[in-house]
């Protein structure tokens, strides 16, 4: 199912033309991608967020196969959801008393999910140097309509185990997304599903402007559908 609905909405027009959505899991990346991008096969390009004047390090790992049949079978009432405030060390802990509170059934699917956030989770902290975090997964549904926006400063990671991935737009046409949150339509391009970005919040460049990567959560309410997302937040 979610391969359908990426299949469904990976190069949309809509608006008289004027989105154009750019699938990056059906193209090996876009065309003269910019210097604040950095796309990678390998987990070791997450750490790369950290050099002078990146924006987005996205790792394009292959597609957990288990999860995704798991959570397409599987009611969104029963997907595991916290947010909440923790240390690495503790994610694994937390995860099991979601799945109790979501009476989520036990199985290889579940534990493959888990042990995959908990692995994030301790990559995540090893990159931003601090133990604690916030950790927040959740279903999103198409009542969530969400504009194009800068987080707030510090690294955060993100990863769409299900449904669409986040959309996100290259310097070039950063300022007018953020003049437009409401009406931009594109150019832009979408996370592959189950890919894992480390994004930079808002901070200052060189010139004194905005810098980080502009992004929103996919527009669902077309499509009736929902997202399964997990996001780490770092914490000082």
């Amino acid at each position: 199912m979610a391969a359908d609905l990426e299949s469904a909405v990976a190069d949309a027009t809509v608006d008289s033309g004027k989105t154009f959505v750019h699938d990056c899991l059906s193209r090996p990346a876009p065309l003269r991608l910019p210097p604040e991008i950095l796309l990678g096969q390998d987990i070791d390009v997450l750490e790369r967020i950290l050099e002078p004047g990146i924006d987005l390090a996205l790792w394009r790992r292959e597609s957990q196969a288990p999860i995704a049949a798991w959570l397409d079978a599987l009611p969104p009432a029963r997907h595991p959801t916290a947010q909440l405030q923790l240390r690495a060390a503790d994610v694994a802990a937390a995860l099991q008393a979601a799945c109790k509170t979501s009476r989520t059934p036990r199985g290889p699917g579940r534990d493959a999910l888990l042990a995959d956030i908990d692995m994030l989770a301790t990559r995540f902290a090893l990159i931003t140097g601090s133990p604690r975090m916030t950790l927040t997964l959740q279903v999103r549904g198409c009542d969530i309509d969400e504009n194009w926006h800068l987080d707030h400063a510090g690294l955060h990671l993100l990863c769409s185990y299900s449904g669409l991935g986040t959309e996100w737009v290259a310097s070039p046409h950063a300022d007018t997304a953020l003049r437009m949150p409401k009406c931009f339509t594109g150019p832009f391009e979408r996370m592959p599903l189950q890919a894992v970005a480390l994004l930079q919040g808002r901070g200052v460049d060189a010139q004194g402007g905005d810098r980080g990567l502009v992004h929103r959560s996919p527009q669902l309410r077309y499509l009736g559908s929902h997202r399964y997302v997990l996001r780490l937040d770092e914490l000082r």
